[in-house]
């Protein structure tokens, strides 16, 4: 790049470096509003070039900023004339101005022309974070001078630009739906930042005593609540605000077990152990709920071509599961002990109840399905074995004596009334392991086909 000399970068100097990466980061953000811009063939925009300057960048931005303000234009519109990316963005009603066009309802424009510069500035990056997404790059300090940097405010208004070609139409109009679900998305992402920071605080302090079991209840009624609604608006939403969000929610949940973790290591000592196998059972849980799909599909063949191999993998499956869930009742036994004993709150006692219940359902209906897989491939391998037996009975012989070896070979196994019995315990065997897999209500269509 112009005016950095590669000795300076390998020499490590900071400045220069900050500065290269800031190119970067620039050049990608001017790069991809551009191509944000080409479906808006009457702003003029060359995009085939490949050498896409500063200028062209900048003219671009400018022809979309007035574009777009004449589209949304309203009685209520914060009218500011914007020529550069410089002077007319100090005082921040410029700011104000693109965010009220791409939402009125999130912006009042009232706050364009009041305070200081500084304090319309904040305002401004407050409610485009808040009400946006849109990370503060940018400090009013740097911004109100005569001269702001005008690289940073374009990668600025770039980001903006983004969020606004999710909610407004090429005709200019905000949709409706978009803007109600980036009404109640705001709502999610306060929510999930507050959440985030009590969530910080709690760890920090590790409280985790009964006393706070109620708030650790609050909050996961809240969290179940605002998913909930966050599935239903993320149709509707710009991509990278639901990305967002969801790693959001995902640091939740995390934090979320890690509470639940820090409550059951300070459980009484007569309850220690059941809250040790709680969280073993209940990892191996989200392991069974997560992997089930995929697990169903590896199993689900009607002619394995190596059904020795998948019997021995669902073999080992079934000891680690019993061995994860061999002390279930023992552990029920310990909960109510506790509770005819008064050693725990009984909300909390019905809780940790209610988790017990969900572990035993699932680890009931886990080995039901394992144990049927398994007895299924050991009929089908069975099957498998004695049709390949069967083609070498009736292959084409050339030989007296090897005619007498295969009649030998299958008198022997009538006699001995192997083949029979072994077909028949197999076949036992995948009735038996059907019905209890059918008894947990759980089978889907395509193993009712099998």
């Amino acid at each position: 790049m112009v005016g950095i000399n590669p000795s300076d970068i390998v020499d490590g100097k900071t400045s220069v470096v900050l500065g290269l990466i800031w190119r970067m980061v620039l050049n990608f953000q001017i790069e991809e509003v551009l191509e944000q811009l080409k479906k808006y063939e009457d702003i003029g925009v060359e995009t085939k070039n490949k050498k896409k300057s500063a200028d062209s960048a900048r003219k671009a931005m400018l022809k979309w900023i007035r574009k777009t303000g004449e589209k949304v234009k309203t009685p209520n519109a914060i009218d500011v004339e914007i020529n550069d990316f410089g002077p007319s963005f100090r005082d921040g009603r410029a700011f104000h101005s693109l965010l009220h066009a791409i939402d009125e309802e999130a912006v009042d424009p009232a706050l364009a022309h009041r305070g200081t510069n500084k304090e319309r500035l904040e305002a401004a990056f407050k409610i485009a974070e808040e009400r946006f997404g849109i990370p503060q790059i940018l400090d009013a300090e740097d911004i109100d001078v005569d001269k702001p940097d005008e690289k940073s405010v374009m990668m600025y208004v770039a980001e903006i630009i983004k969020v606004a070609e999710a909610r407004l139409g090429k005709s200019g109009k905000v949709k409706t739906d978009l803007t109600d679900a980036a009404i109640e998305l705001d709502r999610l992402l306060t929510w999930t930042a507050g959440a985030e920071e009590a969530l910080k605080k709690k760890h920090k302090l590790k409280k985790y005593t009964p006393k706070d079991f109620n708030d650790y209840k609050i909050f996961e009624n809240d969290l179940d609540e605002k998913e909930e609604s966050f599935q239903k608006i993320a149709p509707n939403c710009d991509p990278d605000q639901v990305k967002l969000i969801s790693a959001c929610f995902e640091n939740l949940e995390k934090s979320k077990t890690r509470w639940l973790d820090g409550f059951d290591k300070h459980l009484p000592k007569e309850l220690r152990k059941v809250g040790d196998f709680l969280k073993k059972a209940e990892k191996e849980v989200r392991k069974i709920e997560e992997s089930e799909n995929a697990l169903k599909e590896e199993f689900s063949e009607n002619e394995p071509k190596n059904a020795e191999s998948s019997i021995h993998s669902l073999d080992s499956k079934i000891k680690d599961h019993n061995e994860t869930f061999e002390n279930m009742s023992e552990m029920l036994e310990l909960v109510k002990t506790a509770g005819r004993n008064g050693i725990l709150d009984q909300k909390q006692l019905d809780f940790i109840q209610e988790r017990l219940d969900k572990i035993e359902s699932t680890s009931i209906y886990r080995l039901a399905w394992l144990e049927y897989s398994e007895a299924r491939y050991r009929l089908l391998g069975f099957i498998a074995a004695a049709q390949a037996q069967l083609k070498y009975w009736t292959s084409a012989m050339s030989a007296v004596e090897e005619v007498e070896n295969k009649l030998r070979d299958w008198q022997q196994l009538m006699d001995l009334g192997e083949f029979g019995s072994k077909l028949e315990q197999a076949s036992q065997q995948l009735k038996d392991k059907t019905n209890c897999y059918v008894k947990c209500g759980l089978i889907t269509p395509k193993e009712r086909e099998n």
